[in-house]
């Protein structure tokens, strides 16, 4: 398998612009036949089995986005009867998150739970540990529905996750902790977007936003990737 291209372009940027921001979600087959007729075009110059695991991936979502979580179960799986998590650690725990939550939307929670325990029982795979918080954003998001405890053999993916990314750590429970990153990263990580989407050309209002943010944000990772990003706006100007 040639794994180097499942980081190539699959769609054209002006076919993603136009699934994402001008179709509708619910006009999702008019999607999916778009992903294949584009998709088609590019089939010769992809691995046949990347190329499978790409096209099923896309069209899964399309069917997640609708809310059509058989459909999206059913392609999602049909990427991994290829995919193995060395291959592509990014697309495999993002589609092992998404059928966990398919399957919880519809109330299967044995294929929910069973899908965990793939991605526990792979975890190691994960090259970041924002995959390893998704997984246990789900995780957690499925013990809630079934009023059941925190696995403690999954603690130490938590300490992991801590350790790596730099949140604080200030609370006992697992189930507490996996939330309150859960929240402090969607905050922290749309302040960052915000920040990332702002005028370059006005670089005072741009170092004062950093310079904020750093004063601010309790996670280490964002920290030192906006001091690296401070650095390179300075040297610009000198």
């Amino acid at each position: 398998m040639k794994k180097e291209q499942f980081i190539r372009e699959f769609l054209p940027t002006d076919i993603t612009l136009k699934l994402y921001r001008d179709i509708p979600v619910s006009d999702f087959q008019v999607k999916i036949d778009l992903i294949k007729s584009s998709a088609e075009t590019v089939r010769k110059t992809f691995d046949p089995r990347v190329y499978e695991v790409r096209l099923h991936n896309e069209i899964g979502h399309c069917y997640f986005m609708a809310d059509k979580y058989p459909l999206a179960i059913m392609h999602f799986q049909k990427a991994l009867e290829i995919l193995e998590p060395q291959h592509n650690p990014f697309i495999y725990f993002n589609i092992v998150g998404l059928l966990i939550r398919s399957n919880r939307v519809i109330a299967d929670f044995p294929e929910s739970c069973r899908w965990i325990e793939v991605a526990f029982k792979n975890i190691h795979f994960a090259d970041s540990s924002f995959h390893k918080l998704n997984i246990l954003k789900d995780y957690v998001d499925v013990l809630k529905d079934r009023n059941q405890p925190f696995n403690n053999d999954y603690c130490k993916v938590i300490e992991e996750i801590i350790d790596d990314l730099g949140f604080p750590n200030g609370l006992y429970d697992p189930i507490d902790k996996v939330n309150s990153m859960k929240q402090t990263n969607h905050i922290w990580n749309r302040k960052l977007m915000e920040i990332s989407l702002m005028d370059r050309t006005n670089v005072n209002s741009l170092i004062k936003a950093h310079e904020d943010y750093l004063q601010n944000c309790p996670i280490g990772w964002y920290k030192n990737y906006l001091k690296e990003e401070i650095v390179g706006i300075k040297n610009n100007i000198e």
